[in-house]
């Protein structure tokens, strides 16, 4: 799945490529965990906040899911994995 954040003119500031998985990472509509394959930002966003509003929006969405986790490329291709409600409840 695809998820966009657009300005309101309708550019394109972020995007987010995700699926929602089981505990093997088989696709699952009711799954426990979120696997992101990609996200993208503009330069002059900051990745921060829209991350966290991209967590919160989509986890609306799909409220079985308790992890979220990602391939971090640039530190030797090593997981992260975090609770998701702590990753966008930590800082409100």
């Amino acid at each position: 799945m695809v998820s966009v954040y657009k300005n309101e003119d309708g550019f394109v500031h972020a995007y987010v490529d995700y699926q929602i998985v089981d505990n093997k990472g088989v696709p699952k509509q009711d799954g426990e965990y979120c696997w992101v394959n990609n996200v993208w930002a503009h330069k002059t966003m900051r990745r921060r906040d829209i991350l966290k509003s991209f967590v919160e929006r989509e986890h609306a969405k799909y409220p079985t899911v308790k992890w979220i986790y990602w391939m971090r490329t640039k530190h030797d291709d090593r997981m992260s994995i975090y609770d998701i409600k702590r990753l966008y409840k930590k800082e409100k």
